[in-house]
């Protein structure tokens, strides 16, 4: 069956139409393909424009990261950020290693003050005499009873040497310039002007033996 033709009157392409209806259809088809470009380049801009903002804030954050480590050199190396991290990570464990003795050492300090409690008592050589004491370095501070096991350990350190106790107030008019240092023994005396640091050597040297009878 031969296909049917159109009418004569139907057009089948945009050359078969009429002048105006040419220049109509070509006015929308370049209408159609300036609004495309116009698109496109839009969306190719606004991908550009959110690569380079994501460049930036990860320059921005790069930057932030090597000022808050202190790195002044080569913010984009990688390898010197990481050793920067590491060094600022060690360096702040370290502060807070020190912060956490520190505290420790007030709450000591502390619990050694409440067991002590009206008793009259040389602090410094108790507590050089409490650090020789492993029982009490091993007290845990955050332990629930942790008070009730240094007022133990204080008063065993007190049982053990009574002439911690001071019997008197005062100085004995002892000239005490010639037996802080050297090898000569010191007396209780000595010790009300020494640093708990000097009085822990002197332990460590033997010269409070005879006050601790050893």
């Amino acid at each position: 069956m031969p296909p049917k033709q159109q009418p004569a009157d139907q057009p089948n392409s945009v050359d078969a139409l009429p002048d105006w209806a040419q220049n109509m259809v070509r006015d929308l088809r370049e209408e159609n393909a300036k609004h495309r470009n116009k698109a496109k380049t839009a969306a190719e801009e606004a991908a550009k424009r959110e690569q380079e903002q994501a460049q930036a804030a990860r320059d921005e954050l790069v930057q932030n990261i090597a000022q808050a480590l202190g790195l002044a050199n080569d913010p984009d190396d990688p390898q010197a950020l990481l050793e920067a991290a590491n060094s600022k990570n060690s360096e702040y464990e370290q502060q807070v290693k020190e912060l956490t003795d520190q505290i420790n050492t007030y709450r000591r300090n502390d619990a050694i003050d409440q067991a002590v409690g009206d008793r009259r008592v040389n602090k410094n050589l108790l507590k050089a005499v409490l650090a020789q004491d492993n029982a009490y370095r091993q007290i845990d501070v955050n332990a629930d009873n942790f008070a009730d096991q240094v007022s133990e350990a204080v008063n065993k350190a007190l049982d053990a040497n009574p002439e911690l106790v001071q019997a008197t107030r005062g100085q004995s008019g002892i000239d005490t310039s010639n037996t802080k240092n050297g090898d000569q023994p010191l007396t209780r005396d000595d010790l009300k002007t020494m640093s708990a640091e000097d009085i822990n050597q002197a332990v460590r040297d033997g010269r409070l033996d005879h006050l601790l009878k050893r």
